[in-house]
């Protein structure tokens, strides 16, 4: 087994650990309070899966290159992007959509609307100030804006100096994580997402 080969298959056992500690993280109080059980002594431990949306960011971040090196053009690499993310959040934000709608959902207060289906259908709801129906939406937002700042990055050639520009957005990133500590206004909060930060 070669190098190569080995560092995927340890990417790949990571992005399982990921995804369980965040199922287990949302299923479990959902299923708390659906049948009125307590699993106060589980959900202690469990309350760190949440850090399995950082886990699948950083792995997001590491991996991005090596699609950047395979895509010869910045137009092939939203294309691919796309096609990876569109049809399958397309098929899950309808089927959440008619589900709420149908059987309503003991923790969704107002039952999103056709106007708030259609935002979320862009995958860009949360700039354009509108709920997400499924609140675990907003980390595939995120890696869309990710997506697009490698695009904008290939466009320009600027992934050859990524060092030097991953410096300026950490500085960016630290004013911007600033101000929406001392604001708290809805400026901040959309730049928080232009930033990636939540």
């Amino acid at each position: 087994m070669n190098g190569k080969k080995s560092r995927l298959e340890y990417i790949d056992a990571l992005r399982g650990v990921a995804i369980i500690g965040v199922m287990v993280y949302h299923y479990l109080p959902r299923f708390e309070l659906t049948y009125q059980l307590d699993f106060a002594m589980i959900t202690q431990y469990t309350e760190y899966g949440k850090y399995g949306v950082h886990l699948f960011f950083i792995i997001s971040g590491y991996v991005i290159y090596m699609t950047v090196a395979r895509t010869s053009s910045p137009m092939q690499f939203i294309f691919a992007r796309f096609s990876r993310l569109y049809p399958a959040f397309w098929v899950s934000v309808t089927l959440s959509y008619s589900l709420i709608v149908l059987y309503g959902d003991p923790v969704v207060r107002v039952l999103p609307d056709m106007y708030v289906y259609q935002a979320n259908l862009t995958m860009l709801q949360r700039f354009i100030l509108y709920p997400s129906i499924d609140g675990v939406y907003w980390t595939l937002t995120f890696e869309l804006v990710f997506y697009f700042y490698m695009g904008v990055f290939m466009l320009f050639g600027l992934q050859r100096n990524s060092f030097r520009y991953s410096f300026v957005w950490l500085v960016c990133t630290i004013g911007v994580t600033c101000l929406a500590i001392v604001t708290d206004t809805e400026l901040s909060e959309r730049l928080k997402g232009l930033f990636i930060l939540e």
